[in-house]
């Protein structure tokens, strides 16, 4: 069953059902999962420093089952609950609440009224994240008012644009070929959660020893990640989805 986003835009030459272009998939289709899984292949990286250290808790008398539960679940981590009234804010903004109303704001709503305005599919991708990207330039007002240097700020506020200004376009991208705005929160989620990947520091030898190891992760996560998207191309479309537009 699907159920309709939107019902129609107004267009100058008349009106266009946006529905033709977006729409929830409820249950969701077998296609769905495809965006997740190919958001976690390129934190392959991370993922290895996890296994890491929880292979070095294990080793401090842990079980390996519970040094997963430690690193996953806790003050860094997951709430060690399913009841949202008790989980901290920020988790909830971070992992539910942020990753529903931003994907159903600058990809659910932006995204078919850029179509239905004759925008090709392939511009959308880049011209979409746009308005996701300076949507997030006001945290440099905070970070002036708790005090942090100029120009800190301005490098910070330009690479916080670039990086979400990058997950746009493939969430954007995502959504085009998969025609399921859930599957592209489940994304969002999943990289709240994880956070930028970040390489192995001098400084966290507990890390740093295993380096190539991480190192060889990032390669493949990246090689994966990139392989991803021919089967993107290959992959079966619902009806009506925006991936059956041609990409010119």
């Amino acid at each position: 069953m699907s159920a309709s986003v939107f019902s129609r835009a107004s267009k100058e030459e008349g009106h266009v059902h946006v529905s033709k272009y977006l729409s929830l998939q409820v249950p969701p289709t077998l296609g769905s999962p495809i965006p997740l899984l190919h958001t976690i292949s390129l934190f392959s990286g991370p993922i290895s420093i996890l296994v890491i250290r929880a292979r070095a808790l294990a080793e401090g008398g842990r079980g390996r089952r519970d040094a997963f539960f430690k690193l996953l679940v806790g003050s860094e981590g997951l709430p060690p609950t399913l009841n949202f009234y008790k989980w901290p804010s920020d988790k909830v903004r971070d992992l539910v609440v942020g990753p529903i109303t931003e994907e159903l704001c600058f990809r659910a709503v932006v995204v078919p009224y850029l179509l239905s305005a004759g925008l090709p599919p392939l511009k959308c991708v880049f011209v979409a994240p746009l308005l996701f990207g300076f949507a997030h330039v006001h945290h440099a007002i905070n970070r002036l008012r708790e005090g942090h240097p100029f120009a800190i700020t301005v490098v910070n506020t330009i690479f916080q644009f670039c990086y979400t200004y990058l997950f746009g376009a493939y969430a954007t991208y995502a959504l085009l070929k998969t025609n399921d705005v859930m599957s592209v929160i489940a994304c969002h989620s999943f990289c709240n959660f994880m956070g930028l990947p970040m390489l192995p520091s001098p400084n966290d030898r507990e890390v740093y020893v295993h380096r190539g190891w991480v190192y060889a992760s990032y390669f493949f996560g990246l090689s994966v990640f990139t392989f991803g998207f021919v089967i993107y191309g290959s992959a079966a479309k619902p009806a009506g989805a925006l991936g059956d537009l041609t990409f010119d």
